[in-house]
Order: C-alpha cells, then sequence, then structure tokens
C-alpha cells in the first residue's frame, strides 16, 4: 500500500501497512467516514449503509446477514487452510451465532 485513500497516508508498521487516524490535513470526507462509524479500518475505506450489523472494534459493515455469513465461512475456510489442515472447525450458517467479526477477530 503506497497511495493514499480517502486522504488517508498508509504507514507501514510490523502488522503490515496500515491507515493513519485523521489529524490535520486529511480529507474531510475520511474523517466524517470515522467520526459517523462508517469507515472501515479492515478495508481502509468508507462503508456507507444501512448495515444488518457492523463491527465496534474495526468498523467494518455488514450489509445483510448473508455477507457475514459470506464473510465468516471466508475465515473459517482459511483458518482450516492455514491453521487446521484437518479442517476441524465447521463454518457458522447461523447469523446469530457468529460472535467474532471475520475481519479483526473482536466481538460482534
Amino acid at each position: 500500500m503506497t497511495e493514499s485513500v480517502h486522504g488517508l497516508e498508509p504507514v507501514n508498521t510490523v502488522f503490515g501497512p496500515f491507515l493513519r487516524y485523521p489529524g490535520e490535513g486529511l480529507a474531510r470526507e475520511a474523517r466524517e467516514a470515522i467520526e459517523s462509524g462508517t469507515w472501515c479500518d479492515a478495508h481502509g475505506r468508507i462503508e456507507p449503509g444501512p448495515h444488518y450489523l457492523a463491527c465496534l472494534e474495526c468498523g467494518h459493515g455488514f450489509p445483510t446477514p448473508e455477507a457475514l455469513v459470506a464473510d465468516h465461512a471466508v475465515r473459517i475456510a482459511w483458518l482450516n487452510a492455514e491453521l487446521r489442515p484437518d479442517g476441524q472447525i465447521v463454518a457458522e450458517t447461523d447469523p446469530e451465532k457468529i460472535t467474532v467479526c471475520p475481519h479483526c477477530a473482536h466481538d460482534l
């Protein structure tokens, strides 16, 4: 990540590239998005609503229950491939039973 996104400059850390939080000289649009809760730290972009559910930690908004289930399934598939080659983790199909954000692992 080398270019700015909505006026936020990338910062390289030991965890990878992240976007700076808003400060002086950053785009008004990005500041307003963060203040209004429509900024997604996980993707570094504005995610306007309406949302079925939004993570209070990273700000990712899931527009529908199906989107939450789909993102959860992708994360579980990655976990099974990377950490559990025997595939013992089963993806949840009921959005009401998904209690962790698939993007940042924060409680939903």
